[in-house]
């Protein structure tokens, strides 16, 4: 496992990555601290993480504008002297929020947190806006358009997001259930009901909605469908 420590207290960032060597013997875990949010953005640039732990007070600067970058599949644990942070921490869709200083048996529920998230099929995907992040039913998402620098998401209800995640990390985490079927389209196959051919080329019939298929994946698409209707 891959974790970040953005931490700005060279004392507290060593602490919390002993404790959680600690808590978690068993797993292999490769370590990078970084002490602004200069650095955390050069790190996420050059690498992937796993997990990242979360300061909010890096020498004057907010934490919370490094949820602004690119971070992937990484999964965020708030780890802060401000509690009265913890709400609006939620509100980015955190993993966890541990107080400072960091107890080592409440180290343990967020770790065993990431832990069950690892192991548990997701069923709600986080649409996240600036100042705003909606748990969304993966069930009820039929479609996601590429929509210049974001990704509209439609729903069983018709009803629209708009999600700041890049397409290719979002189209990385989503089940098995929902393929790329055109360059700018992935489709729930849970809400296909039919493939038609229409003029050049073929759509993918989603209850009321529609997505175009590309011709390099149409033999995918079919393969597939065969295997949701089996």
């Amino acid at each position: 496992m891959k974790i970040l420590i953005v931490e700005d207290e060279a004392v507290a960032a060593r602490r919390l990555e002993r404790l959680t060597r600690a808590l978690k013997p068993d797993k292999s875990l490769d370590f990078t601290r970084a002490h602004s949010l200069d650095t955390a953005t050069s790190a996420l640039t050059s690498q992937s993480f796993d997990l990242i732990f979360l300061d909010l007070n890096l020498a004057g600067e907010d934490g919370f504008a490094l949820l602004d970058q690119e971070l992937g599949a990484a999964r965020i644990i708030v780890v802060s002297a401000f509690p009265d942070r913890a709400i609006e921490a939620f509100g980015h869709a955190v993993l966890d929020f541990v107080p400072k200083p960091v107890n080592e048996g409440r180290l343990a529920r967020a770790l065993d947190r990431v832990d069950y998230a690892e192991n548990t099929p997701p069923k709600h995907l986080v649409v996240r806006n600036p100042g705003r992040a909606d748990f969304v039913d993966l069930q009820s998402i039929v479609r996601i358009c590429g929509a210049d620098d974001y990704c509209e998401i439609e729903l069983t209800s018709t009803k629209k997001l708009l999600h700041d995640q890049t397409w290719a990390v979002l189209e990385k985490n989503l089940p098995p259930n929902f393929m790329r079927v055109h360059r700018s389209f992935i489709a729930n196959l849970d809400h296909a009901t039919a493939l038609e051919g229409v003029e050049g080329g073929f759509e993918l019939v989603l209850g009321q909605q529609r997505a175009p298929v590309g011709r390099r994946r149409l033999k995918s698409v079919r393969e597939r469908l065969n295997v949701v209707a089996n």
